[in-house]
């Protein structure tokens, strides 16, 4: 283990130099101080097998080091693996190197692949047995076309055993029987053609390919893909894609009865939110239950319509979907996308239906209506203070200070209306919540 640590700081410190200069050469890439006698002779048999290539690191992806770790053949011990690339037919190379019980090094293969980058790479238990499948996906020279290639590794030798197009790829277990699947997603036929989904499994010595199963847009659409569980448990992949720039609509693919399908096939649009004041809204775990939970938008009421300044607001519900499509309605939050922050709020559906929020100022206003929508009751407020004074103003008028950073305060002020029913500054504290970046429309 303490080999291994240590050796994952070299890689780290490769890959750091890397992503700040480019490729660099080998002697650049390893000017680190002396190490023990087995990484001396680890650095001294990669530079030698690296004559005349560079380092090609991949470019998305968990796995981006231009080495890499991993148990191929199944034999207890791991390969290391550097990616490069030469000037030659089939520029991008792999190179795989065995360490021996004695501690010694030597290049177990070499992959030869042709295109101009890696673009990810995955590992994956696709057969059961011990050892990980090695999954590369990289760009051709176009930039546009990509190709997925799975290969095992067996006696010291790999075996391809497919190799396809894609836009996107996952590996995953969706039929949850202890080994993984690979996921493609690919352009439609046509320019106007949505995409679509297959799954590949390794059956024996080869991969089967499942149906095809379409998507509700076209793959340059997807912006987000996400592996997450349904609210009946199943595991599912969630692909979300944009709706002519205003809205996001979410595919569901799982593994049913020994098929693989989309929930959401019969209806294109039936899990679709509209983008939130130019924001997109993005399926998420929102309340950390381990199920994925899907966005919709319900329109509050106005508290004071004859003012011109007042800005309609909207809550968020969020529900998860179980394998028949079905609805379990899971929480409501209001966003607030140009503070960003939100609040998640514990209220049902009654509730939901009589909040109220409202600007008044640099403060967003809180209200709840009485049952016959004759009066909205103040519960709290909320700032967002970001002047050179910030720091005063949080300390008045009773506030509690959300959060902070170095530039900017959130404070909340609970009314009498919120005392009266039952809410508590522990409530609010523990329900704010600074949104992430994927809660934000690109541009």
């Amino acid at each position: 283990m303490k080999k291994r640590c240590l050796f994952g700081a070299l890689l780290l410190a490769a890959s750091l130099s890397l992503s700040a200069c480019g490729y660099r050469t080998v002697q650049e890439m390893y000017r680190f101080p002396k190490r023990t006698q087995e990484y001396t002779a680890l650095q001294s048999t990669i530079e030698q097998a690296m004559s005349g290539m560079e380092f090609a690191s991949p470019v998305t992806g968990e796995n981006q080091q231009t080495v890499q770790t991993a148990d191929l053949d199944g034999d207890g011990r791991q390969e290391y693996l550097v990616f490069a690339r030469e000037n030659s037919e089939k520029p991008l190379k792999i190179l795989i190197f065995h360490e021996t019980e004695d501690e010694q090094y030597y290049l177990m293969e070499t992959l030869h692949m042709n295109g101009s980058a890696f673009e990810a790479v995955e590992y994956a238990d696709m057969d059961g047995r011990p050892g990980k499948e090695l999954v590369i996906g990289r760009r051709l020279s176009n930039q546009v076309m990509r190709i997925a290639a799975v290969y095992s590794f067996a006696d010291g030798q790999s075996d391809q055993l497919i190799n396809t197009i894609y836009t996107k790829f996952l590996t995953t277990d969706l039929d949850e029987d202890g080994i993984q699947e690979l996921v493609v997603i690919r352009e439609g036929d046509t320019d106007v053609s949505a995409g679509s989904s297959v799954i590949y499994t390794l059956q024996g010595e080869s991969m089967e390919r499942s149906r095809e199963v379409r998507l509700s847009q076209r793959v340059e659409q997807i912006k987000r893909v996400k592996i997450s569980r349904l609210q009946s448990g199943e595991p599912a992949v969630y692909v979300s894609s944009t709706i002519n720039d205003s809205a996001i609509v979410t595919d569901v693919l799982m593994m049913k009865n020994g098929e693989f399908i989309n929930l959401n096939s019969t209806g294109r649009l039936a899990y679709s939110v509209k983008a939130l004041r130019n924001y997109y809204l993005y399926m998420s775990d929102i309340d950390e239950d381990g199920v994925m939970e899907l966005p919709s938008l319900l329109d509050m009421r106005s508290v004071h319509p004859e003012l011109e300044s007042t800005e309609p607001q909207q809550l968020v519900y969020w529900y998860a979907i179980d394998s028949e499509g079905r609805q379990t309605e899971k929480l409501y939050t209001f966003h607030n996308v140009e503070g960003g922050w939100y609040l998640r709020l514990n209220i049902d559906a009654n509730q939901a239906d009589r909040m109220s929020v409202e600007r008044d100022g640099q403060k967003l206003n809180f209200y709840i209506w009485d049952e016959g929508f004759e009066d909205a009751r103040l519960l709290f407020s909320i700032r967002t203070l970001t002047g050179k004074d910030r720091i005063q103003e949080a300390s008045k008028d009773n506030q509690i200070v959300l959060y902070q950073t170095d530039s900017v305060i959130y404070t909340a002020k609970l009314e009498t209306g919120g005392l009266a029913s039952g809410i508590t500054q522990e409530y609010l504290a523990d329900s704010f919540r600074l949104m992430g970046i994927d809660s934000k429309k690109e541009g």
